[in-house]
């Protein structure tokens, strides 16, 4: 199970700045999991209140996060369809 955003030992690869704000923390998060391969091209990423659930943010802070990603085309959200990987160079 991934750890919560503000968890004391984030997995490997996947270390938010714990004075970042909440919706930074959640790109951070993202990013690592795109940049791993955990989440591969074409992915379709959780619902919004299961990732809000599992990063331990709201949903507003999961739509901030993905609408930030979505500006350089890492990640595209789709209303109704969810949000999906568009890219993998996450760096």
């Amino acid at each position: 199970m991934s750890p919560r955003i503000r968890a004391v030992r984030p997995e490997p690869g996947c270390r938010p700045h714990p004075q970042a704000p909440p919706a930074e923390q959640a790109v951070e998060v993202i990013l690592a999991r795109v940049a791993t391969g955990e989440w591969a091209l074409g992915h379709r990423l959780p619902g919004g209140t299961a990732l809000a659930a599992e990063l331990g943010v709201g949903r507003s802070t999961v739509r901030e996060a993905i609408r930030e990603l979505a500006g350089p085309g890492i990640l595209q959200a789709r209303q109704g369809a969810g949000g999906f990987v568009l890219s993998t160079d996450a760096t």
